[in-house]
């Protein structure tokens, strides 16, 4: 596969349906085959009842090599402190 077009947007943008719109035109205009996106973005995308080119997306997982235990931790601290009034 190859890259022939990207469009990127701030981390939890609620997409409208005329950015979808512009971004499939555009996809098709410059010969894409399907737009490819993450599935955490994709679950913000509006119907949009275009069959003209597929829109998939793609599961990201991060597994960790060494570090994970701190890393938990690290989150436990930070998510789960004790907010006590003094």
């Amino acid at each position: 596969a190859e890259i022939i077009y990207t469009r990127r947007f701030t981390d939890h943008h609620r997409f409208s349906q005329q950015e979808i719109i512009n971004t499939i035109n555009q996809s098709i205009k410059l010969g894409a085959e399907a737009i490819l996106t993450t599935e955490k973005d994709a679950v913000r995308f509006p119907f949009i009842e275009r069959l003209d080119i597929p829109i998939l997306f793609m599961r990201v997982e991060i597994e960790m090599f060494t570090g994970e235990e701190e890393f938990m931790d690290w989150i436990s601290r930070i998510c789960f402190k004790n907010h006590r009034a003094a």
